[in-house]
């Protein structure tokens, strides 16, 4: 049984997802499962997960791929992924998220040990950052502050992924920062949401000069399964 299910949702970007899916191998360091939820993709993403899991030893079965026909959103992808989740803790990990080594034992400490009830990681190379609540403080080993919303990557109990689940609706979950902006409200008071400063992942194609106005690139080589 695996102790973290890893949500992934992608609609295109292949390029981005093959070395998310790669990065979690090699970065984590606790039993996991990762469910790459696949919003409609036309750009080969199907083909080349078939083909990884009929004919490679690199898929193997903590990958787990699921074939949505349509966009479903972020909200909608991580609700269709937690339906087959079986670990204890859920984490959304956006395709374009590279994720640093023991990055998943550093939020399941802080998370079990702190009262925040979402804990997320400091993207190192993205200019724009969320406003603090309060100064950072030292939990455990890691420099911790509490912010006003999860984004990109970021834990939780299965249990209060269910509460989110019953509290906000597919259709509501156009974007995930929308989503925990309104659960910092429902947890009433509590500040729910820590980021760990001295734990990083990274961002593909991030631009550190204007991220306020940042495009994200699709890959230039659009059917890159066809190479295999």
């Amino acid at each position: 049984m695996p102790e973290v299910s890893i949500i992934t949702r992608c609609r295109n970007r292949l390029e981005y997802t093959a070395q998310v899916v790669d990065a979690v191998k090699r970065c984590s360091d606790v039993s996991y499962e990762h469910i790459i939820v696949d919003n409609g993709s036309t750009d080969g993403t199907y083909e080349w997960f078939r083909w990884m899991n009929e004919n490679t030893t690199w898929y193997d079965d903590t990958i787990k791929y699921m074939r949505i026909e349509g966009n479903t959103g972020d909200w909608g992808g991580m609700l269709q992924g937690a339906t087959i989740a079986k670990g204890n803790y859920i984490v959304q990990l956006d395709n374009d998220i590279i994720p640093c080594k023991g990055w998943l034992s550093a939020m399941i400490k802080v998370l079990t040990k702190s009262k925040y009830k979402i804990i997320m990681l400091r993207r190192k190379n993205v200019a724009w950052k969320l406003r603090p609540l309060k100064s950072p403080q030292n939990m455990f080993g890691y420099e911790v502050a509490p912010v006003e919303r999860a984004v990109a990557c970021y834990m939780m109990s299965k249990e209060n992924f269910k509460e989110c689940a019953a509290y906000i609706p597919a259709e509501r979950g156009a974007r995930s920062k929308y989503i925990m902006a309104g659960l910092t409200k429902h947890w009433r008071g509590l500040k729910p949401i820590g980021k760990i400063l001295n734990k990083t992942c990274y961002e593909l194609q991030a631009d550190k000069e204007n991220d306020i106005n940042r495009q994200k690139y699709s890959p230039k080589n659009k059917q890159v399964w066809e190479k295999i």
